[in-house]
């Protein structure tokens, strides 16, 4: 009944607030979602509640820049989750990851892109997320993982491959055309 309350209540309806206080993990985060643009602080401090739903709705909610003295410890705590939390909380993570931290992140995205231990969904999420405009040695490590064992994180680089190339890059061009044919294959 709360969720449907949530999706309901205008905006600027307090009500909303107290329902961000709320022990269920899901109606923190339906609120969440409806508050997050006119309260930014509200998604600071779902960051560190106590659910990962939660955390992982804030993730995907995060304004950003976000505050300086916040920035740093985001960021390692982001890259924590990226390899030990639940699938809901680390894909978050690696969605997060490129836009929070551009400089920390190709080599954290890659490990969890090949670690079979992670959630596939995770290492999915990682490869598109390595994918993203701006990243350092991106086409290099994509064309790496197009001989990973498990074929949708294969799908993954090859689908970021395609849109590097589409953006113009001349090189993803040519891996396209080596792994169409049949000169990048997996082992």
């Amino acid at each position: 009944m709360k969720l449907l309350i949530v999706s309901i209540l205008p905006g600027a309806d307090d009500r909303l607030l107290a329902l961000f206080e709320d022990a269920d993990p899901l109606v923190r985060s339906a609120a969440l979602k409806r508050l997050a643009q006119d309260h930014p602080s509200l998604v600071h401090e779902a960051v560190a509640d106590t659910s990962e739903q939660v955390q992982a709705t804030a993730l995907n909610c995060l304004p950003l820049p976000v505050p300086v003295e916040l920035h740093e410890i985001l960021v390692d705590n982001v890259l924590a989750w990226l390899e030990t939390a639940k699938t809901d909380l680390a894909s978050a993570a690696a969605a997060v990851l490129p836009r929070l931290a551009p400089d920390r992140c190709d080599v954290a995205l890659v490990k969890v892109a090949i670690t079979e231990e992670r959630p596939l969904e995770v290492r999915v999420e990682s490869v598109q997320a390595l994918a993203q405009t701006g990243l350092p040695n991106r086409l290099t490590h994509l064309t790496g993982l197009l001989s990973n064992a498990a074929q949708q994180v294969r799908v993954a680089a090859l689908h970021g491959i395609r849109q590097l190339a589409d953006e113009g890059d001349s090189e993803a061009v040519r891996v396209l055309a080596e792994t169409i044919g049949g000169t990048i294959l997996p082992p």
